[in-house]
Formats: C-alpha cells, sequence, structure tokens
C-alpha cells in the first residue's frame, strides 16, 4: 500500500506518533541509518539485494544523504552521495564522506570538491568474503567511545582480513570486529552469533547486538564467544545470555537503546528492536543483577496490521525521536521463500520516525513535561562550531554526546585539547565529563591525574568509565596497577566489571590471586561479572609460570574454580593439573566431570592416561558412548604429540569395540547374541524429487497406541518434513499375518487424504504392489494388521514412501514390525560403530571378527562398508589408499551381490593383495548405475592405481568416458596422472559421444512410471521376446547377440534403467557398433556378429542380420557406441515398460 495508506496502519502507545520521513522512490531498500554530526540522516539502500551485482556490471545501489530543512519531520532535501554500490549495508559517515560497505570491501567514500557526491573512493578494509552469503553482511557501523569504529560482520560468510598493520582477522560468520577508521588496524571484538544485525552503546559502555537467528539483545564482552551453529566456546563458556525469549520471531533486525529524554520516563533505557517476521517494534527494558544485564520483556511498542512492515534498522536521532528503516516488503524469509520468489518487492522502502508529541491522558508523563520530541527539533544542517560541539557534551541525548565526542576528535583535533580541559575543570555532570576524558584520551592528551581523577570519584559511572579507558592503554605505570587493584574491589558491580576487563588487557601476576577470591565472592546471580572474572583467569593462567603458583597450594574451593579455567588454558600443564586433582573434581556433576575428562584426555601427558582410562572405566561405567567420546580425544592428543597408541589406550578401545560388536574380547570365537540377522534398508529418491536428501531416520519420540513409550521407528519426521523419498526393506518372506506399527500424515487433517505417502509391500519378484497403507493421521503410532492368504509365503519388500514435501502433515513412521529383522536395529549400529573403533586404533585382535562378519551374505550394505574400511585400514604402507576406498564403498553397490560380492570380500581381505582387486572393480563398476559410477570414479582418481583401474573401465566400455570429464573426477586425474595416463585421458575424451539432454529427460520420465508401480512379469516376458530376445539370450532363450541377461535383475532398476534407456552410456568394448563404408556409398551400421568366408554378419539394431561382401568393404571403424536402439525410450511404452521391468527385476 502506498506510505499514508501504511500509516494509519500503526498502532502505538498515547502521545505518540509516526511520521514518514522518506519513501519510493527517493530511497530504495533501506539497509541501515546513520546521523552525521551536521544530523543529516544518511541512509544505505538497495535495488541488488539479496544478488549482488554481476562482475560484468557495476552495482545500482546508493547512499543517499536525507535533510528535514522546513522542521515538519519529513525529507525535503534528498541527495545521492554515492551511486553504482553493490549491496552496501554499513555505514558511518565521517569527516568529508562515508565510511560505508559495498561488495565486497569496507570503503571510505570521499567528497572532495565540496559538491555533495563523491569523487574518490578507497578501499580501508577487505575483501570481505561474500561467496557464501549476500544477505547478511557487515552491518551497523557504530563509533565507540574510544575511537574504533565497531561493526557486525553477519552471516554464514568466512572472512580473512587485516589493516595495513598486518594484524590478521579471521570470521566464520557471527561475529563482532573493530577497525581504526584510517585502515591502519583491525581487531577481533567478539565470537559468535549467527546473523547479527544491529548494534548500540550505552552511557556505561556495554555493548549490545541484535542477532538476526538467536536472540534479540546479546551482551557484547571483548574475547567473549556467542553460540553460533553448534560452534564451540574457548573453554570458558558462552558470554551468558541476557534474554530468554524471543518475542515469537528470531528474525530481528536493528537494536536502538533510548537514552534521551523526549521519550516519558518509563520508555528511557529501553531496546527497541525492529521484529520482521511481525511486522512490530519489540520493547524491553534492561535492568542490573549486579553488574549483569537482563532484559525484561514489555508490551510492543509499535503494531502494524499492514505484513508489508519490515523494520530492519533503529536508530535513536539529535532529536530524541526513534528513526525506523522499513524494508517494506511482502516476503522477507530466506528460507521459507526462495530468493526468486516472483512476489518479492524490489522497489518499495520506507523511513519512518517515531515521536512523543504528548498527551494529557498519560499518567505517567508529568503535567509541565515539554521536552517532547517537537519541542526539541532542531534542524541546522551546518558543520558544528567548537563551541557547539563542546555545549553538546552536556546533553541529555546519548547520540548527540557521542557525535560531539567524535567531531571534537576528527575536525578539531588537537586545537580542541585547552578548551575540553577548561570545560573539563569546571563540569560537574558526570555523562559530560565521560564525553571529555575520552575524547583527551583519543587524542592522545590524557594525564593521569585525568585518569586517577575518575578512579577517585564518588561516582559510579566515572569511576566505571575509568577502568574502561584503562583497559585500552597500551602500557601502565604502577599507579595505574593500584587503581585496578583498587577497582577490583569497589563497592559497585559494574565497576568491579570493568576493572576485571582491564585486568584481562593488562594481565599481572599480582590479579590472579585477586581475580580467584574475588570469584569465589561473587554471586551467581551476577553471570556477566563472573565470566568477566573467568575470561581474565584464562588470560592469566595461559602463562605457565602463573598457574603453577596457583597450582602450588590451592585451598578445596580453588581447585573447582582452577580446573574450570584450565578447560580453557589447553596446556600439558592445565591438563595435568586437573589429572591430579580428579578424585576432588569427582564430587561435580557428571556432565562437568566429562568436561574435565574429556579435556584431560586430550592435553594430558602419556604417564596420565592409565588414571584417565581407569577414571572414566568407573564413573561412567555404563556410558560407553561417552567412554568412546573420551578416547578419541585421547587419541586426538596423542596424534598432536606424535606418539603411538599406549597399550593401555589400545585395551581400553579393544574393550569397547567388542562391546559394540557383541563379542567377548577373551573368547571371539563365541556367537553373537542377535537373535535374528536385520534386513537392510535402502533410500530411494522421490521419482518427484529426485535431488531431496535422505529423509529418514531412526526416532524414538512417538508412542504407540498400546501404552509403550519411546517407539523405535523409521521415520522422515526428525531430518525436517519438507524432504521426501522412498525406503526400502530387502527381501523376507511373507508370513499369514503381518503387523506393525504406522504413525504420521499425508496432508493437514481437514483436507482429503493426498496419497503421496504410503507404507506398501510388494512382490520381490514382480515388483506389484500387494498391499498398501495411508498414515492414520495420528502422532501416536497405530496398529496395522493384515491377513496375507494367498500371499503368504511370498518374497516380499516394504517400501516407506514419503512423497509429501509440505512443511506440516507430511511425514510417517512405522516400526514394530512383526518381522523383527524390519525393526530399526541397534545391533547393525553398533556394529558400525565398534569397526570405526577397530580402524581408528587399528585393533588387530578384532580384525577376525569383521572379516567373518563381512563374509555373510545378508549383511547390510552400510554394515558392509564400515567392516571393509577397518578391515582395509590396517593394510600395508605400500597399498592404494583409492583402491582400498573404492573397495570398501563397492560393497554399497545395489547390484553387488552373490559372486560378485565374494570377489569383493575376497579382495578386501586377503593379504597379498595381487592385481585381482583392479579386476574386481571393473566388474563392480560394470553394474553400478550412474551415481555409483561417479562416486566410486572419484574415489579412484585419487592415485594412480587406482586411475589405471578407472582408465581400464572406460577402455572397455564399463563406464562412460563423460565422468573423466567431472570437475571432481578430472581435478584429481590432473595431480596424479602420469604421462602415459594423461594421454589415455585425452584419447578417451575426444571420443566422447554429445550429450543427448532429450535421453536423460526420457529416462527421468520413465524412471517415475517405472518407480511408482511394476507391471506383471508373465507379460514382461512377452515383452521381453518381442523386443529384446531377437538380440538377448535368458536362460538359454533368444539370441546370443548381445551381452547375455541372466541375473540382470541383481543391477537394481536404476542401473537396468540406465542400460535400456541410455544404451550409448556404458558399451562393453565386446558389443560396440561397427560402421562400415562399401564401395557403393553405403554406410551400414551394427555388430559385427562373425564372418562367413567372404562374407561378414552384421547384426543391426533390430536384431537382423545382414551379410556385406567383404570385397566391397572400403572402410571399417569401430564406434564407441552401443547397435541398441537410443530411442527405446521413446518406442517403449509405459505399460510395455512397467511388464519388461518386472521381468528384468525378476532375473537374480
Amino acid at each position: 500500500m502506498d506510505p499514508e495508506s501504511q500509516r494509519q496502519q500503526f498502532v502505538l502507545p498515547d502521545g505518540f506518533e509516526i511520521q514518514l520521513v522518506a519513501a519510493e522512490p527517493d530511497i530504495a531498500k533501506p539497509m541501515n541509518m546513520a546521523f552525521d554530526s551536521r544530523r543529516r540522516l544518511w541512509v544505505s539502500s538497495s535495488t541488488e539485494y539479496p544478488y549482488a551485482a554481476p562482475n560484468d556490471r557495476p552495482g545500482k545501489d546508493t547512499i543517499k544523504i536525507l535533510e528535514d530543512t522546513t522542521g515538519d519531520g519529513r525529507a525535503d532535501k534528498i541527495t545521492t552521495f554515492a551511486d553504482d554500490l553493490n549491496i552496501p549495508i554499513g555505514l558511518y559517515p565521517y569527516r568529508d564522506g562515508v565510511i560505508c560497505f559495498s561488495i565486497p570491501n569496507i570503503l571510505f567514500i570521499r567528497d572532495l570538491d565540496g559538491d555533495g557526491r563523491a569523487d574518490r573512493r578507497e578501499v580501508l578494509y577487505g575483501p570481505m568474503d561474500t561467496s557464501r552469503d549476500t544477505h547478511g553482511m557487515c552491518n551497523a557501523f557504530t563509533r565507540g567511545f574510544d575511537g574504533w569504529l565497531y561493526a557486525c560482520h553477519g552471516f554464514n560468510n568466512e572472512t580473512t582480513v587485516s589493516g595495513r598493520d598486518g594484524n590478521e582477522v579471521v570470521m566464520h560468520s557471527g561475529n563482532t570486529f573493530r577497525m581504526r577508521l584510517d585502515g591502519s588496524r583491525i581487531e577481533h571484538f567478539t565470537y559468535g552469533q549467527v546473523n547479527p544485525f544491529g548494534m548500540a552503546f550505552r552511557p556505561d559502555g556495554d555493548l549490545f547486538t541484535a542477532d538476526c537467528h538467536t536472540k534479540p539483545i546479546t551482551l557484547l564482552m571483548q574475547g567473549g564467544y556467542s553460540p553460533s551453529f553448534g560452534k564451540p566456546h574457548d573453554g570458558v563458556g558462552f558470554v551468558p545470555p541476557v534474554m530468554e525469549h524471543l518475542h515469537g520471531s528470531t528474525a530481528i533486525g536493528g537494536i536502538a537503546l533510548y537514552h534521551a529524554e523526549q521519550f516519558p520516563e518509563v520508555f528511557r533505557g529501553n531496546a527497541f528492536h525492529g521484529n520482521v517476521m511481525t511486522s512490530r517494534v519489540n520493547r524491553n527494558s534492561l535492568r542490573h543483577v549486579g553488574s549483569s544485564v537482563r532484559a525484561e520483556e514489555e508490551p510492543d511498542f509499535l503494531i502494524s496490521s499492514d505484513p508489508w512492515f519490515r523494520p530492519v534498522d533503529l536508530q535513536v536521532g539529535p532529536d530524541g525521536a526513534l528513526y525506523i528503516a522499513d524494508f517494506y516488503n511482502r516476503i522477507i524469509g530466506h528460507y521459507e521463500v526462495p530468493l526468486t520468489h516472483p512476489g518479492r518487492d524490489r522497489h518499495r522502502g520506507r523511513i519512518w520516525r517515531v515521536v512523543f508529541t504528548g498527551n494529557d491522558d498519560r499518567r505517567d508523563v508529568p503535567a509541565d513535561f515539554g521536552k517532547t520530541t517537537l519541542a526539541v527539533q532542531n534542524r541546522k544542517h551546518h558543520n558544528p562550531t567548537l563551541k557547539e560541539a563542546l555545549q553538546d557534551l552536556s546533553s541529555t541525548n546519548l547520540s548527540r554526546r557521542m557525535s560531539a565526542g567524535d567531531v571534537l576528535a576528527d575536525q578539531f583535533g588537537e586545537s580542541a585539547v585547552f578548551p575540553i580541559r577548561e570545560q573539563l575543570r569546571q563540569s560537574t555532570m558526570p555523562d559530560e565529563i565521560v564525553q571529555l576524558t575520552w575524547v583527551l584520551f583519543r587524542l592522545d592528551a590524557i594525564e593521569q591525574a585525568d585518569v586517577m581523577q575518575l578512579v577517585e570519584s564518588d561516582d559510579a559511572l566515572l569511576r566505571n568509565h575509568a577502568y574502561r579507558i584503562i583497559s585500552e592503554m597500551p602500557e601502565l605505570s604502577e599507579s595505574y596497577l593500584d587503581a585496578m587493584d583498587q577497582g577490583l574491589g569497589d563497592a559497585d558491580p559494574l565497576v568491579r566489571r570493568s576493572a576485571v576487563m582491564a585486568t584481562k588487557s593488562h594481565p599481572r601476576q599480582r590479579f590472579a590471586s585477586q581475580l580467584l577470591e574475588m570469584l569465589h565472592k561473587t554471586t551467581q546471580a551476577d553471570v556477566h561479572l563472573r565470566h568477566a572474572i573467568r575470561m581474565s583467569l584464562r588470560d592469566h593462567f595461559t602463562r605457565r609460570e602463573w598457574l603453577e603458583m596457583a597450582m602450588s597450594d590451592p585451598s578445596g574451593e580453588d581447585v573447582e574454580a582452577i580446573a574450570e579455567i584450565c578447560l580453557a588454558v589447553k596446556t600439558p600443564t592445565a591438563a595435568n593439573f586437573v589429572v591430579e586433582n580428579l578424585r576432588v573434581l569427582d564430587s561435580t556433576d557428571a556432565v562437568r566431570f566429562a568436561e574435565y575428562l574429556s579435556f584431560a584426555a586430550r592435553y594430558a601427558s602419556r604417564k596420565d592416561l592409565a588414571t584417565i582410562a581407569k577414571t572414566a572405566k568407573e564413573r561412567f561405567r555404563e556410558n560407553f558412548v561417552f567412554q568412546e567420546q573420551l578416547i578419541r580425544s585421547v587419541r586426538d592428543g596423542i596424534d598432536q604429540r606424535g606418539d603411538s597408541i599406549d597399550p593401555v589406550v589400545a585395551q581400553w578401545a579393544t574393550d569397547l569395540a567388542a562391546k559394540r560388536l557383541d563379542v567377548d574380547p577373551n573368547n571371539l570365537n563365541a556367537p553373537i547374541s542377535i537373535s535374528e540377522a536385520p534386513i537392510a534398508w535402502t533410500f530411494i529418491p522421490d521419482p518427484a524429487n529426485a535431488d531431496s536428501d535422505n529423509p529418514w531416520s531412526t526416532s524414538d519420540r512417538r508412542s504407540s497406541a498400546d501404552g509403550r513409550q519411546r517407539t523405535r521407528l523409521h521415520s522422515s519426521f526428525p531430518k525436517g518434513e519438507q524432504r521426501t523419498g522412498i525406503y526400502r526393506s530387502g527381501e523376507f518372506v511373507l508370513p499369514h499375518e503381518f503387523r506393525f506399527y504406522l504413525a504420521g500424515h499425508d496432508g493437514f487433517p481437514d483436507q482429503p487424504l493426498q496419497q503421496k505417502n504410503w507404507v506398501r509391500v510388494r512382490d520381490a519378484i514382480s515388483g506389484r504392489i500387494l498391499k498398501q497403507w495411508s498414515p492414520p493421521r495420528n502422532d501416536v503410532a497405530q496398529q496395522v494388521r493384515w491377513q496375507t492368504d494367498d500371499h503368504r509365503g511370498k518374497p516380499v519388500y516394504v517400501e516407506l514412501v514419503d512423497g509429501d514435501d509440505g512443511r506440516a502433515y507430511a511425514w510417517l513412521a512405522a516400526g514394530r514390525f512383526c518381522v523383527e529383522g524390519l525393526n530399526p536395529s541397534e545391533a547393525t549400529e553398533n556394529w558400525r560403530e565398534g569397526a570405526k573403533l577397530v580402524a581408528e586404533f587399528g585393533l588387530e585382535l578384532l580384525r577376525p571378527v569383521l572379516v567373518e562378519r563381512l563374509s555373510r551374505e545378508k549383511l547390510d550394505p552400510a554394515t558392509s562398508v564400515s567392516f571393509a574400511t577397518a578391515i582395509l585400514a590396517g593394510k600395508s604402507e605400500n597399498a592404494s589408499p583409492a583402491l582400498d576406498a573404492a573397495l570398501a564403498q563397492s560393497l554399497g553397490v545395489p547390484g553387488v551381490v552373490g559372486e560378485l560380492r565374494a570377489n569383493v570380500v575376497q579382495e578386501i581381505v586377503r593379504a597379498d593383495k595381487d592385481s585381482n582387486a583392479a579386476n574386481a572393480l571393473v566388474d563392480v563398476l560394470s553394474v553400478a548405475n550412474a551415481d555409483d559410477q561417479r562416486r566410486l570414479a572419484v574415489i579412484l582418481a585419487g592415485d594412480q592405481r587406482g586411475t589405471h583401474v578407472l582408465l581400464k573401465s572406460v577402455q572397455l566400455g564399463r563406464v562412460s568416458a563423460s565422468f573423466l570429464l567431472d570437475p571432481q573426477v578430472s581435478d584429481k586425474l590432473t595431480a596424479v596422472a602420469n604421462s602415459e595416463q594423461r594421454k589415455t585421458i585425452e584419447s578417451l575424451s575426444e571420443s566422447l559421444p554429445a550429450h543427448d539432454e532429450r535421453l536423460q529427460r526420457r529416462l527421468d520420465q520413465k524412471m517415475k512410471v517405472l518407480l511408482s508401480n511394476l507391471g506383471d512379469v508373465t507379460l514382461g516376458e512377452k515383452v521381453f521376446a518381442a523386443h529384446c530376445g531377437v538380440c538377448h539370450q535368458v536362460a538359454g532363450k533368444g539370441q546370443m547377440v548381445g551381452p547375455n541377461l541372466d541375473g540382470i535383475g541383481n543391477r537394481g532398476i536404476t542401473r537396468l534403467s540406465e542400460d535400456v534407456f541410455l544404451p550409448n552410456q556404458n558399451v562393453d568394448v565386446a558389443f560396440r557398433a561397427s560402421l562400415i563404408l562399401t564401395d557403393d556409398g553405403a554406410v551400414h551400421s551394427g555388430l559385427i556378429k562373425r564372418t562367413e568366408g567372404a562374407q561378414l554378419v552384421l547384426v543391426d539394431g533390430q536384431g537382423k542380420e545382414k551379410s556385406i561382401s567383404t570385397q566391397s568393404i572400403e572402410r571399417q571403424t569401430k564406434t564407441v557406441s552401443s547397435p541398441m536402439p537410443a530411442n527405446f525410450a521413446e518406442t517403449l511404452s509405459d505399460a510395455d515398460a512397467r511388464h519388461l521391468f518386472a521381468y528384468l527385476l525378476s532375473l537374480r
């Protein structure tokens, strides 16, 4: 809607009014706002967002300056300061221009001739990474009391950047940093968060961000860590949160802290946040618990009934109004709706201004209150004089005080020192004194007496800033250190926190004992002070001698405190302290004690491993998963030190692996205890969404209708309801009654069943559906019973079909099958975990167990691959990693069964490792489908011996030469192939036929038909006789022109479809077509069958023989193509295809 119509949709508290500052077409999508010293509003805006402009043209985005020259709140003068920008976000007006981010750099854009438009651009820092994301980048450029420019890094990108001094900063998503405005230095400030977007200071110097993914308010503590996509903290822990509530959304854009007096008292000190999902401006009051900050949820400040209202940035203006950048858009989410959705608006954008105009009905406003926003409007847009800047230092508006300090430091510089000192001598206002002292510091004109005056002040705000100034000093005199001693004992908790952070910046041995004592005395409720102490102790204890002194004679309460800090120090000295005090620490809770053991296992010396192993076995006797995590930490430490596996560790690993493998390490020949071998399940992509990831996993979150809780089910829910796909079991014999439990949905309950989600039982020979069930539309699993009657005793398999990509009511889960082998099996999961331990720790004692089980034909593919990988991990150093990995992965290929599987297993377990491994892999590639061939090709290209197998397979026609051009394959081949192999690659690549996209589309269409349901085996045999028997033979029936097809069903439906409908993809060298040119100018194509005297017998694509006189042949050429017709997908009807494939898949 138009801006005026939108304005009428806003709801504000009594006495407030919202005014339009600017809208399209004067501005595009606003990103960030900032006021300059002339009180003009600068706005970065974009039409490119969220896609960066391509490299072949400049960006279309701008930075504009908005001025209200009449005082009515509306910008009536709008100047395009800079254009040709590429998604500019963060900006800070500075001197004769603006510092801003525009992909990919942080720039200083200047107006040198004073005409109001930029004419020079200088890269200060960059390039910043934008390869992974271009919608949440460097933003919220905010000047600090100290003169640094602070900023949020943004979302997902991985940036490595430095200033002229070479100090390098590495940021992975999230993170905040600060930079000097001349490009000289950039520093990491905090770590973590996911997508911080918005930043604001308080008068006490605390800095906060809004994270557009986790929390609306986060306190930044220099060097601290915040949660970020599961990334670890520094050992001290994450900076404690300011809040737990989320205002109904994690999509928060911008934060403004109101420190002015134009709004009524109840709103002062409040935090305001733009909530782009709910179209509201949320509000929180900030309270102190000791030094710690807690946000208390208050009623929303602004509510819009227009869902296009998207507040992405908020600023408190120099006039005391709250300014809101409105990204005005129908769609805002980047996950729920594709970026390419046509409903996304690219051009509309508004900036709003919320003012307090006064209201006699407000009981919280004194009768004489005259400080409404309107009463203080001052629309001077000239550069402030020295006198005006000094006057603004006493303003009740923080934004004006901060701007005045910047003016004094940046514009007047050294000439301002004397008048600043004069004003400082006379001032009695704490806020003014803070600004004056900080400006002296920034101008390098501060004296020790200036700081000491703050230290000795009765005002806590001044003492607080004294220690923040000390923290920023490069070096300290003894007097400053004494002052820090005093600060650690200050009566005010926030002052103590600032003093502690100063000790973090300037660690001294004298502070360590004070900090430990302070930690004991600080209440648990003051979480931010406790965290500051722990951070500082961490920095102190990184000096080994200081840690050893603290460790020399610790009190009982010191032991646990020091041990907690040791987790962040990560040195052998710290780990040894933990090991020596495990008995004392044993009284801590299991989670914390587990952290101590993990830490000790990772960093302790070799002599301590026996103690760690013994303690772990005693304390976590039944928690084998944790013991495995622990022993892997031990291995990491051993690897880092370059040591070998200690016998104590090897025995521990053997015990754990034996437990997983369900064997007695002292009696490896004892029978396994599992009652029935699990039946393997295989993921098959949804025909309608072949690119979807596997949605299936094991879940125990559902209960059953008979009251059983935490039922283990195969479920498509945990990984996300939008995923689709088929989960197919291995074969089993159908009993007289088939029972199982089923939960889930097939669309919204108030709508008819979509018939997209099913549980099916199919005939294993024909593929025909014998019975199917829709989900019960219930989260509780319901029992299903089927009297199988005439189908009893048939070989069958089960399919769980999730074809619904909806966001809700789009899942199903099944389990508790009466055929035990179908149920989610902990046994095979345990076996695979046991195999990992065998491989990782080289447990030769357990290798025979894996060999014996691998030889079992019915072992599922995933477990077979795990066992093979573990067995091959113990091979000699001259083995080929590529061949070994390919052999192991071969056992996951659907067509590797029977004799072929036995051959592969034999090559995996044999000791001599002769050339038969290469032959076995060629045979595997002959039955693998295109996806599996590509996967194996990538592996084989890893070394020269693997490359030999790959090239041999291509030459024999078992693998398409097109794989040689696949980037993942070709990059490896370029690195490892020898000169002869390079020549072979070049020759094979030159003979590649043109890729036909139409054939691929036809194959995809046929696959959808076949996966939906197969036909009748008997009818399929007739289709085979009519179309295929002229060239192929099965069980002695048909012609022996092409390859014999006995056992072809073992290849599986995917590879079989490729062989039938893409016949030229893999053509055995023995069955390639030839081209023959005769003296009459005719060209004949087909397979050379035989020569009879002076006649050459050729078989064409229809299986018909043709005799050609050898004397008439002028030229004969063998191609890389098959004589089989390439258009079989067109000529074979869908019905015949269903019948044919039912027959072919029955040939096993």
